[in-house]
């Protein structure tokens, strides 16, 4: 005969009791979680509330019922690192000033560059224009081969003579 180990096994009774208490406190757990989950969502909508933040700030307290001297070291750790992290540039580009000054500027120089800009063109325009010779200043549309059709467009059509209409209507 070959000797088998002997197993250990748990209360059955023991442990059904203990597996539904288990998953009871879970629902309960879960249903808790879900209710302030709701009430955060709300708060973030409606009451510009910040998740992250809010939830970093309640871990922290939690830190600091627990253990005072452990949460005073993890945040002075805090401070110092994230002042070290934005001094490296670890967290992009800073923001420096006032946002609304900074707008306002740069659409003055938006402005100011528009200016110079028209004043440049102007220059040039009157830069490349050459007064007319004394031929040119002669011409107009009785002494031109091609009159300009500019003139004509803008002068009033004369009206036809009704035999010339084609079509059953009469010009009137």
């Amino acid at each position: 005969m070959t000797e088998e180990a002997a197993t250990k096994v748990a209360n059955t009774k023991q442990m059904i009791a203990l597996a539904k208490a288990f998953n009871q406190s879970k629902t309960k757990v879960a249903s808790i979680n879900g209710e302030i989950g709701e009430r955060i969502a709300k708060a973030v909508e409606n009451g510009n509330l910040h998740a992250k933040a809010f939830k970093f700030n309640c871990a922290l307290a939690r830190m600091f019922e627990k253990d005072d001297l452990k949460a005073r070291e993890f945040w002075r750790s805090l401070i110092l690192y994230h002042e070290e992290f934005e001094k490296n540039g670890l967290f992009g580009e800073q923001h420096v000033g006032d946002i609304e000054e900074l707008a306002r500027k740069a659409e003055q120089d938006e402005r100011d560059a528009e200016t110079a800009q028209l004043e440049a063109n102007g220059k040039a325009i009157m830069e490349g224009i050459k007064p007319l010779s004394e031929a040119d200043k002669a011409f107009d549309d009785s002494t031109a081969t091609k009159p300009s059709r500019r003139r004509q467009k803008s002068e009033p059509a004369p009206e036809p003579a009704a035999e010339e209409i084609p079509g059953s209507y009469r010009y009137q």
